[in-house]
């Protein structure tokens, strides 16, 4: 992986929030799955490597153990969209996009709120910047 800076990645994702976001469905996937938990922690890397200040990178892990099907129940969740909406976040990090929620609305929802206010979402070490209309197809 390069040390660089993706260029997607500016002055102004850095000045906000880095929150990596960890889920895990059930409680049991918690304990039996512990690398999946691990390699979700592990993305943390990202911000560090591109530049934010260590007080900006937050780690999420209110919802290990919730299903991802709804968001009404997951209490991280919903504080990272809160936050997102008030223009504290510059970037959210996942292992994959699952992560985020199952729900086709919710996640659509999720998607337009972090485009909405210049959140870049990066699942897995790609960078998806959701104002431009390709992110996902390139």
């Amino acid at each position: 992986m390069s040390n660089e800076r993706p260029p997607e990645v500016t002055a102004s994702h850095r000045a906000r929030k880095a929150i990596v976001y960890i889920r895990q469905s059930t409680a049991r996937q918690v304990a039996e799955n512990q690398g999946s938990t691990a390699d979700q922690q592990g993305q943390v890397r990202f911000p560090r490597l591109w530049g934010w200040i260590a007080r900006l990178i937050e780690i999420v892990a209110d919802d290990l153990g919730l299903s991802g099907s709804t968001t009404i129940h997951r209490k991280g969740y919903l504080r990272i969209v809160a936050e997102i909406q008030a223009g504290l976040v510059g970037a959210v990090f996942v292992s994959d996009l699952s992560r985020v929620g199952r729900d086709l609305l919710e996640l659509l929802t999720f998607l337009t709120e972090c485009k909405r206010h210049n959140v870049l979402l990066v699942v897995n070490g790609r960078i998806h910047d959701l104002r431009d209309s390709g992110a996902f197809f390139t």
